[in-house]
């Protein structure tokens, strides 16, 4: 397609329901072409975020209700997200 905002159509990481764990999705945090962070422990569609900087461009660390604490420790003890998905237009992360 020639349009130069043309985007293409969201693709989920899987299938898997948010609220199913999924371990394809796990620690995965995508920018674009929405904001999707699930949990780092089981893939879940994670609501608590630790040590996330969007100025800096840091995605910190995500976690589900059931692995908040988990994930809480792991931040406190230096993990942080690194690299992994590609996502469209925006820098991929992938939590710890």
């Amino acid at each position: 397609m020639s349009d130069p905002v043309y985007q293409p159509p969201y693709k989920p990481v899987t299938a898997t329901p948010l609220d199913r764990p999924d371990p394809a999705r796990v620690g995965v945090t995508r920018m674009t072409p929405c904001f999707e962070h699930f949990c780092a422990v089981c893939g879940r569609d994670g609501g608590f975020g630790f040590g996330c900087d969007f100025m800096r461009v840091e995605p910190g660390l995500w976690a589900c209700s059931e692995h908040r604490d988990e994930v809480e420790g792991r931040w406190k003890q230096g993990e942080v997200g690194k690299p992994s998905l590609p996502a469209q237009g925006s820098p991929p992360f992938r939590a710890g």
